[in-house]
């Protein structure tokens, strides 16, 4: 009996500070390596982007074909025209049994010889007005009502995105699979010695809160800001903010603009960071890891904090309360009070942060890219 054959869109590889590059390049390292006892049952394929000035990224794989492609799917309309028109080839050219797409787009022509998966990461663009430009907005909605009405089956990560699906768009539950992500092996505690060597290595100061997310209004930083405010206003401490951006943030961004205006500028620092391992330092050098966000699909920012071992507050939204379950304190988004104290006792209490340390670590055991990828496979076979 011939393998079964599935056709994977990774293009979205290439994204080094976001959720949906992270999962793809998880993903695919975990199936490659999962597939290693299914070679003859299982052929993977993955599209991965290259351009001129960069080639694709460098994966190893033992188990998995690549294709490169120029076609970048942020490009409009050459993504559609490729979907619809160029990768129908492709799926004769791999006699794919199966086309699944990291993120949200299916091809909406109807003559596709394969079926069809595609994973839906959030509906933010149905939930927060005012996240994206109009336009895009307006395009990602009208993608996903394609994607959902052609595919034979939904990936979501969350039982929160689950549920939103199937009132909003009326499905059926078996139309939805629910596979968590899990966390890369990289994200571990460090041990005193390294932390000290990667604290003069990238000039950290001695003692900061960490956090990660952008400039969108959903990853809700000012709500932060603004509590850090407050925490340095009441209480003399040594603490200093670190954010790591995923986006680019200029001088009249309007958060950096709120953190001048709250008198911070010497006080907040935004990062860039760069790779796996230096999120990983700057994660284990923090005394506290806080997460604000108003909206999210998964949350994987808390789940690495957590497996790095560093004690977590996060927004109480209902993907993120998925994740931490009793491992974290937790905040309303909005209430920035509230945040401030949580922060402050945290700071005092070192026996509070340890146990939150500890609990957090048993509980990241849980989320494994490996199980995560068995996962996948056993869905590709529920669809041959």
């Amino acid at each position: 009996m011939p393998p079964l054959k599935v056709l994977i869109d990774a293009r979205y590889c290439r994204e080094q500070r976001t959720g949906i590059g992270t999962y793809s390049r998880n993903l695919l390292q975990a199936l490659d390596e999962t597939l290693a006892g299914h070679q003859n049952a299982i052929q993977l394929y993955a599209i991965l982007l290259e351009n001129k000035k960069n080639p694709a990224p460098g994966f190893n794989f033992r188990n998995i074909e690549t294709i490169t492609t120029h076609v970048d799917y942020r490009s409009h309309p050459q993504n559609e025209v490729w979907l619809n028109f160029t990768l129908p080839g492709l799926i004769t050219q791999t006699q794919a049994d199966i086309y699944h797409n990291l993120a949200y787009s299916l091809p909406w022509r109807k003559k596709i010889p394969c079926k069809k998966l595609v994973s839906i990461h959030d509906l933010i663009m149905y939930e927060m007005h005012g996240n994206y430009p109009k336009l895009f907005e307006t395009y990602l909605k009208w993608m996903i009502r394609c994607s959902i009405k052609r595919a034979d089956k939904i990936i979501v990560f969350s039982e929160y995105v689950r549920q939103a699906l199937l009132k909003r768009f009326n499905l059926q539950p078996y139309c939805i699979e629910k596979i968590p992500h899990g966390v890369s092996p990289l994200f571990t505690p460090l041990q005193e010695e390294r932390k000290d060597e990667i604290r003069k290595q990238l000039n950290l100061p001695e003692t900061y809160i960490f956090s990660v997310g952008s400039t969108e209004p959903r990853k809700n930083l000012a709500t932060l800001f603004k509590a850090f405010r407050q925490l340095k206003k009441e209480h003399s401490l040594p603490h200093t903010l670190i954010i790591a951006l995923s986006d680019k943030l200029t001088r009249r961004s309007p958060l950096q603009q709120l953190v001048e205006s709250l008198g911070l500028k010497d006080e907040v620092n935004f990062v860039n960071v760069q790779s796996t391992e230096m999120m990983r330092d700057y994660y284990n050098c923090a005394e506290l890891f806080v997460f604000p966000s108003r909206n999210e699909g998964f949350g994987l920012p808390v789940l690495e904090a957590m497996a790095s071992g560093v004690p977590v507050l996060c927004s109480n939204i209902a993907p993120l309360t998925e994740i931490v379950g009793d491992c974290a304190e937790r905040f309303e988004y909005d209430d920035y009070i509230t945040l401030a104290k949580k922060m402050y006792n945290l700071i005092i209490d070192e026996s509070k942060r340890r146990e939150l340390a500890r609990c957090g670590l048993e509980r990241a055991q849980h989320f494994n890219w490996h199980q995560s990828a068995q996962l996948y496979l056993n869905l590709y076979r529920s669809l041959a």
